[in-house]
């Protein structure tokens, strides 16, 4: 049986408090990982797990045309493939996952291991509709990847930078990170399979707030909006996901104990329009020119928060490039900083009278 890389080893303890089903498997399959996440879903110990397939234990209870297209794509389109899957626990229940498989690449750019993560989907509706979206998608050529080798690209950062993003992932402070990050990822290049939805995103910045509270519970948060409604036309995961991420950078970089972060929702014409800022340290011009790059972090931004990854606004700019969107940033040193976000609204369906 083949053993995790470097690279991969590094990282398990993410994976490890990470209450999702998370396995990795070798190039053919055999499983090489499991977490507790793993267990609980599957009723299998970790112990009967390695060394097998998946699909001897808890899988293989979809269509021949469904692994079909699978190992097409990641075999052949090394992309990550996300589909929903009817699984089988150890007592011979049955279940359906929302499944994300990563490929890993080689130097040579060949899958070398694969790593699974699997959501559970309870509601029969969005079921069918994730499952009807799947069938009648039509691939885009979106050339981002997200394979470990290309996370730690060597040439591109010094070890001590190495040692530390690897430490991040590790820490207990990221906790699940690792795997919301790949999610992340997996989600934009994949938006095209899921389906958009009518939602009120006042309601959806509400959500967000509330659960970065208890992240930053000490931050002032405000949001403002004077409108009745504002319902948008967009994949809503997708929203969420960029949304999050500026919102968890001001709280990261505004005063611990007294913050203050404005989230200001508007409709300027055919746009639904975020604005988020705060007080805190701001960001010099020379960072601004940086700041989306993969891995980026300014000097203030490592002395003031050392735990970073610098991903949060590369996976925010990547979300806004890949659907169209527009994301800007006005700031200045020790002020402040306030990121514009501009969704086009595309509802054709809600009456969006009476909106501000």
């Amino acid at each position: 049986m083949s053993s995790l890389s470097t690279e991969l080893q590094g990282l398990l303890k993410g994976f490890d408090r990470s209450n999702e089903h998370v396995v990795i498997t070798d190039k053919k399959g055999v499983i090489l990982y499991a977490n507790a996440g793993a267990e609980k879903h599957t009723g299998y110990s970790r112990k009967e797990m390695i060394g097998r397939k998946p699909g001897d234990l808890w899988g293989g209870h979809m269509s021949k045309e469904f692994y079909t297209e699978m190992w097409e794509t990641l075999r052949d389109h090394k992309e990550t493939f996300i589909g929903e899957m009817r699984n089988r626990r150890r007592d011979n229940t049955y279940y359906w996952q929302e499944v994300h498989i990563i490929p890993i690449l080689d130097s040579r750019n060949e899958a070398e291991y694969f790593i699974g993560i699997e959501l559970n989907v309870d509601e029969q509706m969005r079921r069918e509709q994730l499952l009807q979206a799947a069938q009648d998608h039509v691939p885009e050529h979106i050339k981002i990847q997200w394979p470990l080798k290309w996370l730690f690209e060597k040439t591109s950062l010094s070890q001590k930078e190495l040692s530390d993003l690897q430490r991040h992932y590790s820490s207990e402070k990221a906790l699940d990170m690792l795997t919301d990050d790949l999610l992340a990822i997996s989600n934009v290049l994949h938006a095209h399979r899921q389906p958009d939805s009518d939602f009120c995103i006042f309601g959806l910045l509400q959500q967000i707030i509330n659960e970065i509270k208890e992240s930053f519970p000490a931050r002032h948060y405000h949001l403002d909006y004077h409108g009745s409604s504002l319902m948008i036309h967009e994949n809503k995961k997708i929203v969420y996901q960029l949304l999050q991420r500026i919102i968890i950078n001001a709280a990261q970089y505004t005063d611990a104990n007294a913050g203050d972060i404005l989230l200001v929702l508007l409709k300027t014409g055919s746009h639904c329009v975020v604005r988020c800022s705060d007080d805190g340290i701001g960001i010099s011009l020379r960072d601004q020119k940086k700041m989306f790059e993969k891995f980026y972090r300014g000097h203030q931004a490592k002395t003031y928060h050392p735990d970073g990854s610098g991903l949060g606004l590369y996976l925010a700019k990547t979300i806004a490039d890949v659907r169209g969107w527009s994301i800007s940033c006005i700031s200045e040193p020790k002020k402040g900083t306030c990121f514009e976000v501009r969704i086009p609204l595309n509802t054709t369906k809600k009456d969006l009278a009476g909106v501000a």
